[in-house]
């Protein structure tokens, strides 16, 4: 379990532009902003902006910047 755990964050360390989500799905995402929008589905590019920018409005890092920008 130990090992797994550790492969896990090794592993998550090696991502170049994480996601703020947390356990939130991309669908539900994608849902709410469809709702919020009357019936229009935000763009791939508009669900990378809201995956990767924090809820104070900060991205992610400067490689996700350098896309949402």
């Amino acid at each position: 379990m130990e090992v797994e755990a550790e492969n896990k964050k090794i592993n998550r360390s090696k991502s170049d532009e994480p996601h703020v989500t947390g356990s939130k799905s991309f669908a539900c995402i994608s849902d709410e902003e469809t709702q919020k929008n009357h019936g229009v589905r935000p763009s791939l590019g508009g669900m990378y902006c809201l995956t990767r920018t924090r809820e104070d409005g900060s991205i992610v890092n400067a490689t996700a910047a350098q896309v949402v920008v």
